[in-house]
């Protein structure tokens, strides 16, 4: 899961092919569905998303102008337009840790379970409190 929340965080912040070792065709990493919808989240935030080029120092001094609330606000929108976070703000915990370990996929619901509880239904605050328990 951890890798794949990663790549998702990678597409936002560069709108670039990245290598998955999940398989979800319609949203794999380059194809033309991910990127509009990568681009859509980036343009909700006055993110040029045809400036940003793989491995260009420019792209994080644009996304690092973004508050961590901000932050979180587009990595919701992607995941909601990959189908991988639900109308109702759940998230699609089988198709995010498939293939991970056990006590990984059970971090991952526990961590998804206090965010949940803390941020209440506002999706934003929710992936800024998974990045900061991601970094802890």
């Amino acid at each position: 899961m951890k890798t794949l929340f990663f790549v998702v965080l990678g597409l936002v912040a560069v709108s670039a092919a990245v290598p998955v070792e999940h398989s979800f065709p319609q949203f794999e990493n380059g194809t033309p569905k991910m990127k509009e919808q990568v681009n859509t989240c980036l343009r909700n935030y006055k993110i040029d998303a045809a400036v940003l080029e793989l491995g260009d120092e420019k792209n994080f001094e644009k996304t690092d102008k973004l508050t961590k609330l901000e932050w979180g606000c587009v990595r919701a929108c992607v995941y909601k337009g990959a189908n991988f976070m639900r109308a109702d703000g759940s998230l699609d915990i089988e198709v995010l840790t498939d293939g991970d370990e056990p006590e990984d996929k059970k971090k991952f619901e526990s961590v998804v379970g206090i965010c949940r509880a803390e941020a209440g239904k506002d999706d934003c605050k929710f992936f800024q409190c998974m990045d900061e328990k991601d970094d802890s």
